[in-house]
């Protein structure tokens, strides 16, 4: 009887007919080996949530770095910043429930609520105070502030204006005439980004691309022939990434998907299967979905968030994957909890968009904040022209050996579906091995007739380290002539 490897580490597609594809890949990813490696592809655990601080408030609504590494987040209608210890300071009210936009020019930071009211908190004095004079009210509901060559710029959804260089009352002041708008296309303003120091001004359907060209007055002018033919539709989308920036948009007419921006060029990133999901969202979850970027073990990771659906890009390897928080059991989607990841103390901080918390990503954590992890793959489906196949055997080669004084004999399920992943048998559970027993063979035996294709499953919520090699079977098939 023939032993055959089946292709188990690849990313997250899930086809409008789920028929075809239905490849769920939730809290785990794939990792492909640089060199020799007992396979050349494979699926590694997501990292856990560390407790770090707690504030008392709902949500993380945004979070930065001030220049000597003290992070520093708005939490609720609180802004706060953290130290080594996890030590939380108060530093006043910012007012508002949804995500703010935040830069820094090194003296202080710029807070913008995008229905309510614009803040500069300065580290060196404690002071938070209202940006409220009547030249920066003029220019109407400022919604983002980014920082570019000693300026800060914000933008309202009809222009974008600057501040004072940092050297003149710290950046505070604002000058009437200091403004310009949109030059290609007259569409509505989204965002201002500073990626690889040129300024790029967000609209729906296009972007434009400015240059610093004076210290004094208005600072930017657009570069000539620099633009990109596509729009963004989510504001907290766009974030710095791999030598470039990602976003969520599209171009007139085209429905949202994810792009990579480098220069004056964009590259889709999304599969069609990421494309449905976020073309299945409403128009607000759209626009209120968020980003995050990180970088943890060689991989270089782009959290997208749009409503039920938590999606993953990773840039060592091109695939997506899904995040969560909850147990669905392999049935529908859960948000993952994580927000506003920033770098500081040598860690991964976070957000929770349903708490004070602010956590630190760790891969020798398998609980988020005490709470279980649900992990989950199934794979493509698998047939043979047509023909039945008899399976004897599936083996998963990982990992073993993990248990611990938790988690003495950690399990992993199994169940498939032969009807297009419209239902799921019986689960059939395995042992990964109590500690020290690395010899351990995850397998699963008299699987019976595949009548046409079949979807392969495995869940766990255990609380150890899932590593996932390679899946083999031993099957055969019948002739159909």
């Amino acid at each position: 009887m023939p032993r055959i490897k089946l292709p188990i580490a690849s990313g997250f597609y899930v086809s409008q007919s789920t028929p075809l594809a239905d490849k769920r890949l939730v809290n785990m990813y794939p990792v492909i080996p640089q060199g020799g490696a007992l396979s050349d592809a494979a699926l590694f655990s997501t990292p856990g949530i560390a407790s770090f601080a707690s504030i008392t408030a709902t949500n993380s609504r945004g979070s930065i770095v001030f220049f000597d590494g003290l992070p520093y987040f708005v939490v609720g209608t609180s802004l706060v910043s953290l130290s080594i210890n996890g030590v939380v300071t108060n530093h006043g009210v910012i007012s508002g429930s949804i995500d703010v936009s935040m830069a820094s020019n090194g003296v202080n930071i710029a807070i913008v609520n995008p229905t309510g009211a614009s803040y500069f908190f300065t580290p060196s004095t404690g002071v938070l105070e209202l940006s409220n004079s009547s030249p920066f009210l003029s220019f109407g509901q400022a919604e983002t502030v980014t920082f570019k060559d000693g300026f800060y710029v914000y933008t309202t959804s009809s222009n974008f204006f600057s501040s004072s260089a940092k050297t003149v009352n710290d950046g505070k002041t604002f000058n009437a005439l200091d403004f310009a708008d949109a030059e290609i296309s007259p569409d509505r303003i989204i965002k201002a980004h500073n990626n690889h120091n040129q300024l790029y001004i967000f609209g729906e359907n296009t972007i434009e691309v400015f240059q610093t060209i004076a210290t004094t007055g208005f600072p930017f002018a657009r570069i000539a022939g620099a633009s990109i033919q596509k729009g963004c539709r989510a504001p907290n989308s766009v974030h710095e990434f791999d030598n470039g920036f990602v976003f969520i948009g599209g171009d007139l007419g085209e429905r949202p998907a994810v792009w990579k921006g480098i220069g004056s060029q964009a590259q889709k990133i999304s599969t069609s299967s990421v494309d449905q999901l976020l073309q299945d969202s409403t128009p607000a979850e759209v626009l209120e979905a968020r980003c995050f970027t990180y970088s943890l073990k060689g991989n270089y990771f782009a959290v997208f968030t749009v409503g039920k659906h938590t999606l993953v890009y990773d840039a060592a390897t091109g695939q997506w994957a899904e995040r969560q928080t909850g147990i669905t059991d392999g049935n529908g989607f859960l948000p993952w909890r994580a927000a506003h990841g920033v770098l500081a103390f040598g860690k991964i901080l976070v957000g929770d968009d349903r708490s004070g918390n602010i956590g630190s990503l760790d891969h020798d954590v398998f609980t988020e904040y005490g709470g279980k992890i649900e992990r989950i793959i199934s794979t493509q489906p698998f047939l043979d022209n047509g023909d039945a196949i008899y399976s004897k055997e599936l083996e998963l080669a990982m990992r073993t050996g993990v248990g611990d004084a938790t988690t003495p004999n950690p399990q992993i399920r199994h169940d498939y579906s032969d009807d297009g992943s419209h239902t799921y048998g019986s689960e059939i559970s395995k042992s990964m091995g109590r500690v020290g027993e690395y010899n351990t063979r995850v397998r699963w035996s008299r699987l019976g007739r595949i009548p046409n294709s079949r979807v392969l499953r495995w869940k766990t919520t255990e609380q150890v380290l899932i590593e996932i090699y390679a899946l083999y079977a031993n099957a055969e098939g019948t002739n159909s002539g």
